[in-house]
């Protein structure tokens, strides 16, 4: 890979000494996709965690100015920085975000719901999906990398055998300094182990927690749910309840005035009949 990069990064040389007017600093999606896709690329991904940084965003620029987007080292560096910031600022409102398939359009749809309930902007989750791969990518390789490179050390042979040639004689097996040669080599071997387990205890504990705060976010949200619910139901209730008041008073009135006007009603036809007696 390293001759690869020098072959490439050679000819990518001219793309910083290129005119500033011919790079256009602005990003298009379709730019963004493919700048995403050619950092996933495995050789350009094992060079940018080698801490190859320049040389591999002067490849990604060249790789990106032959598909007609000119843009430069400096600009691919700083717009990566930018996306990585945009996801962990998507993380911190969505904690679920890690186990969501983003490959799945309904999931997507609802997350785009859910984040504009929360305030956060569309250009903030338009490239989650393409970026949620990267840093998995990224994430996958790094732990590989920490086994051999724990592994790795297996192979190192301690100094002292080397600088003492008569402690690796098999005629010599009583020599205390290859006792302690080997004291050394039994730790060589042990640590890395120690240290492969303790890895695999970080990562399963930090899988756990992230499902146990997938699991409270679902909760709380339940929770606000059904108070939501709840404070809609007291509501309507009393609603109901200050109607049913309103009516039973005004059919009270109303049938209050028919007894009065069947009371008056009555006087008058009886004083009706008491003038009709009296003329007779």
């Amino acid at each position: 890979m390293n001759n690869l990069l020098g072959s490439k990064f050679l000819s990518s040389e001219v793309l910083t000494v290129s005119d500033k007017r011919c790079r256009n600093p602005n990003w298009t999606d379709h730019e963004i996709v493919r700048f995403l896709e050619i950092l996933q690329e495995e050789d350009t991904m094992k060079d940018l965690m080698a801490q190859r940084n320049k040389q591999v965003f002067c490849y990604v620029a060249q790789r990106l100015c032959s598909e007609g987007a000119n843009k430069t080292w400096d600009q691919c560096r700083i717009k990566l920085k930018n996306l990585k910031s945009q996801y962990r600022y998507v993380k911190d409102r969505v904690p679920n975000l890690d186990i969501l398939d983003l490959e799945d359009e309904k999931v997507v749809k609802k997350l785009i719901l859910d984040c504009q309930g929360r305030g956060i902007s569309s250009a903030s989750i338009k490239h989650l999906k393409y970026l949620k791969k990267f840093i998995c990518k990224q994430n996958l390789l790094e732990e590989g990398d920490e086994t051999i490179s724990y592994y790795g050390t297996t192979s190192v042979t301690p100094t002292i055998i080397e600088d003492d040639p008569i402690s690796s004689s098999p005629s010599s097996p009583k020599d205390t300094s290859n006792g302690t040669d080997n004291a050394d080599e039994d730790t060589f071997f042990s640590e890395p182990k120690t240290k492969k387990r303790k890895c695999d205890s970080n990562s399963m504990s930090s899988v756990q927690g992230e499902i146990q705060n997938a699991y409270r976010f679902i909760e709380n949200f339940n929770k606000d749910m059904m108070e939501q619910f709840m404070e809609q139901q007291r509501k309507s209730q009393s609603s109901f309840l200050r109607w049913e008041q309103e009516r039973f008073r005004l059919e009270q009135q109303a049938m209050e005035r028919w007894r009065q006007e069947a009371r008056d009603h009555e006087k008058t036809a009886l004083w009706h009949v008491l003038s009709c007696n009296d003329s007779v």
